[in-house]
């Protein structure tokens, strides 16, 4: 252990490179527009591997294409 430096022990150093991947909305969103979620995670992994292959440490995919968020009430099951 390093003694909790999340960086150093996910990375092995301090200093990193992060990428974020916004996913387009997905079903159950306000924005979805009946899109297949096929190309949505696709498009997803190609954000990531670009990321990757252009030197970037690791991702965070978000959803932040759902905006704006539903309460869980008015998403249903």
């Amino acid at each position: 252990q390093s003694g909790g430096d999340a960086l150093v022990d996910l990375f092995g150093r301090t200093k990193v490179v992060i990428g974020v991947v916004h996913l387009s909305p997905l079903p159950g969103a306000p924005r979805y527009d009946g899109e297949a979620v096929e190309a949505i995670y696709q498009r997803g992994l190609d954000d990531a591997r670009s990321y990757l292959d252009g030197g970037c440490d690791g991702v965070i995919v978000e959803n932040h294409g759902d905006i704006p968020f539903a309460k869980p009430d008015d998403i249903g099951p």
